[in-house]
């Protein structure tokens, strides 16, 4: 009887074992099944813009299950973990231009999404200036920032600005703007599909070439309207506009590059991401701590869940001729996105 108690004693912490090592299994199959579902509905579409996330997760998982002793569940958890991390560790491999040769021109471009209720104007001014960009697009731009902006960026002279959608009115009046060193030529602007204001567009002569800048900031999304909203403007750009070789197109599309919806804008537009061979470069920030601290909990636990969760939604997408010399993600004070900072040379056919 003595026996029977210890070998009863001894099979119950694996059973445990074998239950928290399919509870984990589970979940990461879970979470998986929910990103491959993305082109199935807005859920989604939502979560897979955390696939890196998800994959870090996973390979946490596989390691926990490796030393649970469940080798099998183990293996198919790492697979999922590196089928997730591998397209932003694709980023890393250089882009390819063979075939062609720089031209000499360089040109500097920064997409800084202010955060419209930002009030510190002066820093912002600061953070623009130290970028030294030949041409500034500025998202979330309020009244008085943007009387602070255009009274401190004095050595970027030319500058153009959107009326505020009808939508952006019933919320808050602030829209967005270029700020050029360089002449601007044949400025328009165009309303997309819901979006908070116009898209601005303008040539920007930089030496013996032209680069034509776009600047937009599509819907957020949030919910299955808002994601259809931002894919009707996603679909516009790809539509309604000619995307020739030296053509930028830079701002916050609310999308990041694991959407299958960025997919198809860059397929059938032929903008190539202008992070390849630069990373991730995350440019928006998720902070837990105000929002569990809005729904109640005590500041010691907001604190603790305060994680940095960082995803791709500002972006610089280039024509073919152009190549990504430079790009880093800068710090825009007092703003939950990061300054999207590139120098970008021209290229032209091989000699």
């Amino acid at each position: 009887m003595q026996e029977l108690v210890q070998s009863s004693a001894t099979r119950r912490p694996s059973r445990w074992r074998r239950a928290f090592a399919w509870s984990l299994a589970l979940a990461i199959a879970g979470l998986s099944a929910t990103l491959f579902s993305a082109r199935l509905w807005w859920l989604g579409e939502l979560a897979v813009n955390f696939e890196f996330h998800v994959g870090v997760f996973a390979a946490a998982v596989a390691l926990s299950l490796l030393l649970l002793r469940a080798r099998w569940l183990a293996a198919a958890t790492a697979l999922l973990a590196v089928v997730h991390l591998t397209p932003d560790a694709w980023l890393l491999a250089p882009a390819s231009h063979a075939g062609e040769v720089r031209t000499g021109s360089t040109v500097r471009v920064l997409s800084a999404n202010l955060l419209q209720p930002n009030t510190h104007y002066d820093e912002i001014a600061a953070a623009l200036r130290a970028s030294d960009a030949d041409v500034i697009g500025v998202l979330e731009l309020s009244g008085p920032m943007r009387e602070v902006l255009e009274r401190e960026l004095v050595e970027w002279p030319h500058r153009v600005g959107a009326t505020p959608s009808e939508s952006s009115l019933k919320r808050s009046v602030w829209t967005t703007a270029l700020f050029s060193k360089f002449p601007l030529s044949d400025v328009r602007f165009v309303q997309l599909f819901d979006c908070y204001a116009p898209l601005i567009e303008a040539r920007v002569a930089s030496g013996a070439d032209s680069l034509l800048v776009r600047l937009v900031h599509l819907p957020r999304p949030g919910s299955g309207e808002r994601v259809d909203a931002r894919n009707a403007a996603l679909q516009q750009l790809a539509q309604q506009f000619e995307w020739g070789p030296h053509t930028l197109l830079i701002g916050d599309l609310n999308t990041t590059s694991s959407s299958p919806h960025f997919a198809a804008l860059l397929q059938r537009t032929g903008l190539s991401d202008s992070r390849q061979g630069f990373g991730r470069q995350p440019s928006w920030w998720l902070r837990p701590k105000p929002i569990v601290r809005r729904a109640g909990a005590p500041d010691w636990l907001a604190s603790l869940v305060n994680v940095r969760l960082g995803i791709a939604i500002d972006h610089a997408l280039t024509g073919p001729g152009l190549r990504t010399a430079a790009r880093e993600v800068i710090e825009l004070p007092f703003s939950d996105h990061g300054g999207v900072l590139a120098d970008f040379s021209f290229l032209g056919p091989a000699r």
